[in-house]
C-alpha cells in the first residue's frame, strides 16, 4: 500500500468520524438544549413576576441557574469518569423534564423558581457530552459541529411549540379542559381517602375540649373538599375553619391559607398559630407563615407507608426511614417533629410553657 493510499484512507476515516461523532453531538446536545427553550414558544400576555416581566424573569431564573451549574462543573466534570457519563446525562434530563412539569404545574408565580432547576441541571452537559470529543485530531471540526445545535435546537424548540399551539390549536383553554377531566376523575374516587390518619381525631377532640380552634389548609380545591369534608367528618374529623387556595393568591407553600384560616377564626396574631403538617409543603407553609410548626411522621406523605406497612416494617428499617423524614423536616426549619398526632397536646403545652416565661419568645425568636 503507498503512502498516498494510506493517507487517503486515513483521510476518509476522518470525514467519517467526523460525520458521525460530530452528528452524534449535534443531535445529542440539541435534544437537551431543546429541554430549555419549548416554554419561549408562549407569550404569557397579562402575567407579570413580582412586578417584572413574566417572560423575561423566566429567562433570568433560568439562565441564574445554568451560571451556577457552570461553576460547579468546573470540578464536577473533571473528576466525572468515563463510566458514569451517561448516567450523569440522563438524570441531568430527566431533572430538565422534571422542571418544565412543575413549571406547568405549580402557581404563578412561584412555578418560575422550578426554571432554576431546569438550568442547574443542563448547565453542564455541553461540558459532559464535549468530554467524548476533546483530545482528538479533529476536536475543533467535532466542536464547531456541536456548536450548531444551539441556533438549531433553539430555533427548531420555539418553532414546534409555535406549531402545536397554532397548527394544532392547542391553547390554555384545552389544558383547563383536560385539567377539569383530571379533576372529574378525582371526585370520584375523593370519598375513598378521607380516612384520618390514626391518633387525628382524639387529638382534636382533645384540643378542642381546651378551647383551641381547629382550621385546615389543604391542595385540594373547594369543589373537592366539598367531598372530603363530610366523608371525613362522618368519621369523627371536622376542623371549624377549612381554607383551599381558590380565591387565594396561592397555595402552599405561600401563607395565605393560614392567615385566611386567621381572619375566619379571629385570632389575631400569628404568635398564636401552630401549623401541623405532614409533608415539606406544611413545613414551609409554616415557615413562610411565621407561625410555630411541627411535622408529624407517621401517616405522612414524606414516610410514604401505610399502616399496614409500618406495622410489618423491620423495626430497624421503620426506624431509619422515620430519622430520614425527622432530619428533613428539621432541616427545613420544622420548629418541633412529632412521631404521631397523639404527640401535639405535649407539644402545645411546651410552646405555651414557652410563651409564659418569656413573653418576647415567638416562633421566628
Amino acid at each position: 500500500m503507498t503512502k498516498t493510499t494510506q493517507a487517503h484512507g486515513r483521510q476518509l476515516s476522518d470525514v467519517l468520524f467526523i460525520l458521525w461523532a460530530g452528528g452524534a453531538a449535534l443531535l445529542s446536545y440539541s435534544l437537551v438544549y431543546a429541554l430549555r427553550k419549548p416554554f419561549t414558544a408562549a407569550e404569557f400576555n397579562g402575567l407579570d413576576f413580582f412586578g417584572m416581566d413574566y417572560k423575561t424573569a423566566t429567562s433570568i431564573v433560568q439562565i441564574a441557574g445554568y451560571f451556577l451549574a457552570k461553576l460547579i462543573g468546573i470540578k464536577v466534570i473533571s473528576e466525572l469518569k468515563r463510566e458514569n457519563r451517561l448516567r450523569f446525562i440522563i438524570l441531568s434530563v430527566a431533572l430538565a423534564e422534571a422542571s418544565l412539569v412543575l413549571f406547568g404545574c405549580l402557581p404563578r408565580p412561584f412555578n418560575v423558581f422550578a426554571l432554576f432547576f431546569n438550568g442547574l441541571s443542563l448547565g453542564c452537559m455541553w461540558g459532559v457530552i464535549f468530554s467524548f470529543l476533546e483530545g482528538r485530531r479533529v476536536t475543533d471540526l467535532l466542536a464547531s459541529l456541536m456548536g450548531l445545535s444551539i441556533a438549531l435546537s433553539s430555533g427548531t424548540a420555539k418553532s414546534i411549540g409555535l406549531w402545536v399551539m397554532d397548527g394544532l390549536h392547542i391553547n390554555e383553554s384545552d389544558v383547563q379542559a383536560r385539567y377539569a377531566d383530571f379533576q372529574r376523575i378525582l371526585c370520584a374516587t375523593l370519598d375513598r381517602y378521607a380516612t384520618p390518619i390514626p391518633g387525628v381525631v382524639e387529638t382534636v377532640n382533645i384540643l378542642r375540649e381546651r378551647g383551641i380552634k381547629i382550621g385546615s389548609t389543604t391542595g385540594y380545591t373547594a369543589a373537592m373538599m366539598d367531598i372530603v369534608q363530610p366523608a371525613a367528618a362522618a368519621q369523627g374529623y371536622r376542623a371549624d375553619s377549612c381554607v383551599t387556595s381558590d380565591h387565594l393568591p396561592a397555595g402552599r407553600p405561600a401563607p395565605y391559607m393560614v392567615y385566611q384560616n386567621m381572619i375566619n377564626l379571629a385570632i389575631p396574631s400569628v404568635d398564636s398559630v401552630v401549623k401541623v403538617g405532614d409533608t415539606m409543603a406544611d413545613i414551609a407553609e409554616g415557615i413562610h407563615s411565621k407561625a410555630w410548626t411541627v411535622g408529624v411522621i407517621l401517616g405522612s406523605n414524606e414516610l410514604a407507608l401505610s399502616e399496614e406497612e409500618v406495622n410489618t416494617l423491620p423495626r430497624t428499617e421503620l426506624e431509619a426511614r422515620m430519622a430520614d423524614v425527622r432530619r428533613r423536616m428539621t432541616e427545613a426549619g420544622a420548629h418541633y417533629v412529632i412521631d404521631r398526632m397523639a404527640e401535639l397536646p405535649k407539644i402545645i403545652d411546651d410552646i405555651n410553657l414557652r410563651m409564659k416565661q418569656d413573653r418576647y419568645v415567638s416562633p421566628t425568636r
